[in-house]
């Protein structure tokens, strides 16, 4: 696993030849185990960074270093001036008076922020990253654009966001200058066929894309690497029931990748059973934590399992931001592991490297997984019945409001077919 790793230690952003290089990577790692396995291609808005600064003209000229904050539109080439007005983390309250400002906001604003910024007529926005972050990179959903309106935008990290907090009369340049335009992803779709029952199918996902700055170890080509050593046992070890091994690409612009398959197979989807996300971990240090989007019934079934392995996970039902999403608003059972806190502290930032990542850990999340999924996969029957709790979809549902602005139609188009019968 962790020489897969090594092979794609580079920025595999959604839409650049860094993911598709990486895609392409996966796909004859798959075809080399005698797997079936395609590239599914889908379009997505990119954006080339082209100009980025920040610059304190008063009452001390100052320049601060900063990344830029993608897809959130462009100032002129001179930039744009303005005072700046801290709006802490972007209640309405605070907000309303960044009018013909730039505002200065704590964390990467959320879908409602977003509007609040447009409604009150901000100039541009500087995003303080949270403590001993560093500079992170981060992005906006196209559709906020298309919905509410461009705020051209940069991050600084969280020791020159306190000093500029603490300042006032400040005004400032802000330059981020970016090229827009259509670009393609892929997901890797891995087919294991099975043996008795075909028909009916697991998919295990986990996605390969990584931010700008950073070539994303943790977050989440640990996860790839782990997905693809299963498949590999699987390839020699077929199942009963037919298990999808997919490398989902764009997640870190919105899901894209998992939206794309869930919206584009709804005739799989009926067969599916359930979804196994592995998203963040390998950390040398952290915490092996199960979000469970189903009903209290797998709940029961996951600490049980817990208590019989001494596996020590942090189980709960509850709500989790990832590739789960989509396949939870239609209708599939999904469980999330992931390996939180330690070392995965960095992801989104330039430290989210290898060095971080532990061999030892990464043998142990697929030794975890591997038994749980082989039962599930071999079961006689499927020990759960194919539901969502209505609470985990509201919650699922709000989650992808929050972050990528999708609204009821998008939602819409997530919601289950009839079943099959």
């Amino acid at each position: 696993m962790l020489e897969l790793m090594k092979s794609l230690d580079f920025p595999r952003v959604a839409g650049t030849d860094g993911e598709k290089k990486a895609a392409e990577m996966l796909l004859r790692e798959a075809r080399a185990l005698g797997i079936d396995a395609v590239l599914d291609a889908y379009e997505l808005k990119a954006a080339v960074p082209e100009a980025h600064s920040l610059r304190i003209l008063s009452p001390e000229d100052e320049v601060i270093e900063c990344t830029p904050l993608s897809l959130s539109g462009s100032t002129p080439e001179s930039g744009v001036e303005a005072p700046v007005v801290f709006v802490d983390a972007g209640a309405p309250k605070d907000v309303q008076h960044a009018k013909d400002c730039i505002a200065l906001l704590y964390g990467t604003p959320k879908t409602r922020v977003w509007e609040e910024l447009n409604r009150a007529g901000a100039k541009a926005v500087v995003c303080i990253a949270e403590p001993e972050k560093g500079l992170p990179h981060d992005s906006i959903d196209v559709r906020w654009i298309e919905q509410y309106g461009s705020i051209p935008g940069v991050m600084v990290s969280f020791k020159d966001g306190l000093r500029l907090v603490r300042q006032n009369g400040l005004t400032a340049r802000l330059v981020h200058v970016e090229r827009q335009h259509t670009a393609q992803s892929h997901n890797v779709i891995c087919t294991v066929q099975g043996t008795s029952r075909p028909e009916e199918v697991i998919v295990v996902g986990a996605h390969y894309d990584s931010v700008r700055v950073s070539c994303g170890m943790h977050d989440d080509l640990a996860g790839t690497a782990v997905a693809w050593e299963l498949m590999r046992h699987f390839a020699d070890h077929p199942a009963s029931r037919t298990i999808k091994f997919i490398a989902f690409g764009g997640e870190e612009e919105g899901l894209l990748g998992s939206i794309h398959f869930v919206e584009n197979n709804p005739d799989l989807l009926k067969r599916v059973k359930m979804l196994v996300n592995l998203d963040v971990g390998g950390g040398i240090i952290g915490r092996d934590t199960v979000s469970v989007n189903a009903t209290d019934e797998v709940l029961t079934y996951i600490e049980q399992y817990d208590k019989e392995q001494g596996t020590g996970w942090d189980i709960g039902q509850r709500p989790y931001g990832g590739d789960n999403i989509p396949f939870v608003l239609a209708g599939i059972p999904a469980i999330t592991f992931f390996r939180s806190s330690g070392t995965a502290f960095y992801i989104h930032t330039k430290h989210d490297s290898i060095k971080w990542i532990d061999e030892n850990r990464l043998a142990r999340w697929a030794h975890m997984v591997l038994p749980l999924l082989a039962r599930w996969a071999n079961a006689y029957e499927f020990p759960f019945k194919l539901e969502v709790s209505d609470t985990t979809q509201k919650q699922a549902a709000k989650l992808l409001k929050d972050f990528s602005g999708a609204k009821d139609e998008h939602l819409e188009r997530l919601k289950p077919k009839k079943k099959a019968d």
